[in-house]
């Protein structure tokens, strides 16, 4: 058995009476009488005959150049050498040829039975047994070859145009081929931006760079923007590589963004809370949304009932979302399960969810009243950055909510409209109306509804 040891020290190859070169991973050895100090991990193989691979048989030497990009291997019966391209960064082979005694005007090869490479890189020497003979061979620098596709196996020129077509505003995520499969050197992704944004931003990379594939290989590069309202939009995307004929690999990228045509939702759970179960739920968008139904079961595929005496006000709109929660108050403990309707302003519906909270007799035993007005005290307290405020009303009405300073400084109104009888959840992130975030200090928060009113007081420590 032939061995070969890299500068780098990282891998061991390997020939085996198989007709086959393998290798293995080298954490680091001692080369003392030879005694390795660590174990070799195996990587792979390739055969002679299998997958295209050729020049192996009765394998006798192998080599790899200096650089680290190529594998050489001698095989005896075959009187050839085969050639392999080597990944640098993992070490695994890619087959590209095999030179052999008698083809092509090849001679000197005859019983190949060992093969070195020039310190130079410039050239490979292979002995042959048969030939009594030294084969002489010049090594080509060889160049990477990029083709972009998307689809893979759809070819987008340097210089062409990817037509996306009609995409949702938002977020997009694009995934591209990168082709190296023309070539008998590594080619390297070395970076990818986008210029003239149009319509779109945050165009981001999601594939790790650089990126490195081997001779005849491919690899995927994903990377994602935003589309940012409806219409055309479109950007220059310029990918530098070490293809010199093709760097940058431009592609101008372009779109139309349309509308969402229903509501999307980023989150829906439920969850028991200090006055019953709270559903909570936030849109990305809300495209010709009138509002919210929370319909409620004892079982996940079981008969569903509107809970909320009232639709729930939508907030947002066809580009952006908003946060949404509300409290239902069962009568008994047991399972429930929850569906979130939305309700379009042309009286079209969809359901989402369902999602689960289970409420125990321990539960029902803290829940308070939901027959009397109640502000609850806001939790966190202290807080920071955000806190919750819980009220209860036995009737539907008008309810107003409003944010005081020590002072009796009207600092922001959280509620001014009308709500549903029952429990009713609000956020605060200690911001005016303006949207400036408030100083550490005391703060007042009051619900008014008809004759009731009530204040209480929180805390934010920064």
């Amino acid at each position: 058995m032939n061995k070969n040891l890299q500068p780098t020290l990282t891998n061991f190859y390997l020939l085996s009476k198989k007709f086959a070169i393998a290798f293995v991973l080298l954490g680091f050895f001692l080369f003392v009488q030879p005694v390795f100090s660590q174990h070799l991990s195996f990587l792979e193989f390739h055969q002679d005959g299998a997958g295209g691979v050729d020049g192996l048989d009765a394998a006798r030497s192998v080599t790899v150049s200096p650089d680290g990009n190529h594998v050489y291997v001698a095989g005896k019966d075959d009187d050839a050498v085969a050639v392999f391209s080597r990944n640098v960064t993992t070490g695994a082979l890619t087959f590209v040829e095999f030179q052999q005694d008698g083809a092509g005007g090849v001679d000197g090869l005859d019983y190949a039975i060992s093969v070195t490479v020039s310190p130079d890189n410039n050239n490979v020497y292979a002995a042959g047994l048969g030939d009594n003979a030294v084969a002489v061979f010049g090594v080509s620098a060889g160049s990477p070859e990029i083709d972009v596709q998307r689809p893979a196996g759809t070819s987008i020129p340097d210089g062409g145009t990817d037509d996306m077509g009609n995409q949702t505003i938002g977020a997009v995520n694009v995934v591209y081929t990168i082709d190296n499969s023309a070539s008998t050197a590594q080619l390297d992704i070395l970076s990818v931006t986008a210029l003239n944004m149009v319509n779109c931003s945050g165009f981001s990379v999601v594939s790790t760079l650089p990126m490195n594939i081997p001779a005849a290989a491919t690899s995927v590069l994903q990377v994602s923007f935003n589309i940012d309202g409806v219409g055309a939009f479109s950007f220059d995307m310029a990918i530098e590589n070490n293809d010199q004929d093709e760097t940058p690999y431009d592609i101008h990228v372009l779109g139309i963004g349309l509308a969402p045509t229903s509501v999307e939702l980023s989150s829906f759970n439920a969850e028991v809370g200090q006055d019953g179960i709270l559903t909570n739920w936030t849109t990305e968008t809300e495209p010709n949304n009138a509002g919210f139904n929370i319909y409620r079961a004892t079982e996940e595929n079981g008969d569903y009932s509107k809970v909320n005496a009232t639709l729930i006000p939508a907030l947002g709109d066809a580009t952006s979302g908003a946060s949404y929660s509300y409290v239902d108050k069962p009568e008994q403990a047991g399972n429930y399960y929850y569906k979130l309707q939305s309700v379009s302003l042309n009286g079209s519906v969809s359901f989402h969810g369902p999602v689960f909270a289970g409420l125990t007799s321990v539960d029902m035993q803290k829940l308070s009243a939901s027959d009397n007005y109640t502000l609850s005290q806001n939790y966190p307290n202290p807080f920071n950055p955000e806190t919750t405020i819980e009220f209860g009303i036995p009737t539907p009405g008008f309810v107003e909510i409003s944010i005081y300073d020590i002072n009796g400084k009207l600092i922001r109104t959280l509620v001014s409209g009308q709500r549903s009888a029952g429990n009713h959840i609000v956020k605060w992130n200690a911001s005016d109306e303006a949207g400036n975030r408030l100083t550490s200090g005391v703060y007042y928060y009051q619900v008014k509804c008809g004759d009731y009113q009530q204040t209480n007081k929180m805390i934010l420590m920064k």
